[in-house]
């Protein structure tokens, strides 16, 4: 079972996968005269996906063994936020070794060939956006929900003021999940090679990730409507 420790020991080694991705990226700049809209937008995703992982990183390195996991849906989240972890960081480190194709020097002409491997790149590209774009949402869906959980379990004062939030988080939910559906179908579309195959399945899992926080968010709302409806009726 994974603990808060392994979790943030994880998300930094993400990190680390990141930092070089966004150096890479950098190297577009270096004698370019116009930098691609695509790189410009790939550097953005990267960017929203790290204060993510940051800020994960911070929440995780606080949270102690006895707030860590879990049994039941509980359980669950923490055992497929770890995978989603992991996941990503062999997503990224695909991505990481396809920039630094595209970007590898020669000794003539450097800058139109490296155009043209960008141009023949666009659409495995566009995969990786996608796996960019839903673990951020789809990590971030997660923390949110167990930072919750913490914050019911350790403070039973603060049920009333976190129900606003669950309900808050199950809109969330619906629509990361309706966004990865959509996405899963469209890689789904498009496989023609094991990596392709190896994404979809990435994809499948962090689907999991966000069906398991769905899971945990319905059970602890159900639980704090019954506890708010008991206490109005002694008062």
């Amino acid at each position: 079972m994974p603990d808060g420790l392994s979790i943030a020991t994880g998300v930094v080694a993400l990190l680390q996968v990141t930092a070089t991705v966004a150096n890479e990226l950098k190297k577009f700049h270096d004698g370019a005269s116009i930098v691609h809209k695509t790189i410009s937008d790939l550097e953005k995703d990267i960017d929203s996906l790290n204060r993510v992982l940051e800020s994960m990183r911070q929440t995780f390195e606080h949270i102690t063994a006895e707030q860590s996991g879990g049994t039941g849906h509980v359980g669950s989240l923490w055992d497929n936020v770890a995978r989603a972890i992991q996941d990503s960081k062999a997503v990224l480190g695909e991505l990481q070794t396809l920039i630094g194709e595209i970007n590898k020097d020669g000794s003539f002409l450097d800058e139109h060939r490296k155009q043209l491997r960008l141009n023949r790149a666009q659409e495995r590209i566009i995969r990786f956006r996608l796996h960019i774009h839903s673990y951020r949402d789809g990590l971030q869906l997660s923390m949110q929900t167990i930072i919750l959980l913490n914050q019911l379990s350790y403070s039973k004062s603060t049920e009333m003021k976190v129900l606003p939030s669950l309900n808050e988080l199950h809109d969330d939910v619906r629509r990361i999940a309706l966004d990865l559906n959509q996405r899963i179908e469209s890689l789904q579309a498009t496989v023609y090679t094991p990596q392709d195959q190896r994404q979809v399945t990435a994809m499948s899992n962090l689907l999991d990730c966000v069906r398991s926080a769905a899971s945990t968010i319905s059970s602890a709302s159900t639980a704090v409507t019954i506890k708010v409806r008991k206490h109005k009726k002694m008062t």
